[in-house]
């Protein structure tokens, strides 16, 4: 199995490659993360490379940031597949209301998944104390533990809980202020070459881009990645199955037996093991939530077009 694990770089200021904490870095996926029958949505793609063709295409959605249309926090279904290829040229207040207008939807889409899915786990948890031998119930859950990679008899406890702590949102906030650290606001060679906006590693060549700084030893590649809601797809995978970032999603669970959504600010000391930096890694990823107002960002939902039917499930 093809691994891939995250590294953190700062944009501009790069002057080599730094190892990962291997221990628990490694993500337990291969890209594509398998899909879980029923819960695909359909977004609408959106190839525009240009800055002002895109923003264009976001004025006749009324697609504003923050969002607003027609309540705060909706989304319109589409996913732009790569960043426009000027954005570096763009000021940073443009800049910024691009990168996150083109990555909420996406994230949105997600998390809409993942929520589905936790949902439907906990009401048939609740409703069965064993589960169906066969079945559609039955095969749902075995497809989503399997996905998540939690094996083992789920009638037991343990196991259940362990399926819950993984198949969770991660808040919209989080993503955008790790995706805008990793990438350098979508302008770095790894977002114009490999749709990579979070630092993705793999050991295969063939799936990978090599870094013009790699050091003399080492054999990593940047994960490519076909389009930009792949890259976020793999990386939400990452944080819920990942080794290294248990942390997080203990802290997720522990919100949730108080009944509190997953907050960013809290969150982000979960994400220590992502890069060697530790804890000002911590503290700079909470820096670009708070003077972004991110944590004031309303739950990021999915508005669908009506009249077209642009956002279903298969």
């Amino acid at each position: 199995m093809k691994n891939t694990i995250p590294v953190q770089f700062v944009f501009l200021r790069m002057a080599a490659f730094v190892l990962p904490l291997l221990l628990g870095a490694v993500a337990a996926h291969v890209m594509p993360v398998p899909a879980v029958p029923g819960l695909d949505l359909v977004l609408r793609s959106i190839n525009e490379n240009e800055a002002a063709k895109l923003e264009a295409v976001f004025d006749e959605l009324n697609y504003d940031w923050p969002p607003a249309l027609p309540a705060p926090g909706n989304v319109p279904p589409i996913a732009v597949r790569a960043m426009p290829v000027d954005i570096a040229t763009l000021s940073v207040e443009r800049r910024k209301a691009i990168f996150f207008r083109v990555l909420a939807p996406m994230i949105a889409a997600e998390n809409r998944k993942l929520r589905e899915q936790r949902e439907f786990l906990v009401t048939t948890f609740a409703e069965f104390s064993v589960l169906p031998e066969s079945g559609p119930i039955a095969s749902r859950v075995q497809s989503i533990a399997s996905r998540f990679n939690v094996a083992g008899d789920l009638d037991r406890k343990a196991n259940r809980d362990t399926l819950l702590r993984r198949v969770d949102i991660v808040p919209a906030a989080l993503v955008l202020a790790q995706a805008a650290n990793e990438s350098g606001w979508g302008t770095s060679r790894f977002v114009r070459e490999a749709n990579n906006l979070f630092g993705m590693w793999t050991w295969d060549e063939s799936a990978g881009l090599a870094p013009k700084r790699r050091a003399k030893n080492a054999t990593h590649f940047i994960r490519v990645f076909d389009d930009l809601h792949s890259a976020v797809r793999n990386y939400l995978h990452t944080i819920n199955v990942g080794p290294a970032y248990r942390e997080l999603r203990d802290l997720r669970a522990t919100g949730r037996q108080r009944n509190e959504e997953p907050d960013a600010l809290a969150l982000a000391a979960g994400l220590r093991r992502y890069s060697q930096r530790g804890d000002d890694y911590v503290m700079e990823i909470r820096s670009i939530i708070k003077y972004n107002n991110l944590q004031q960002l309303p739950g990021l939902s999915i508005e669908a077009f009506p009249e077209e039917g642009m956002l279903r499930t298969l």
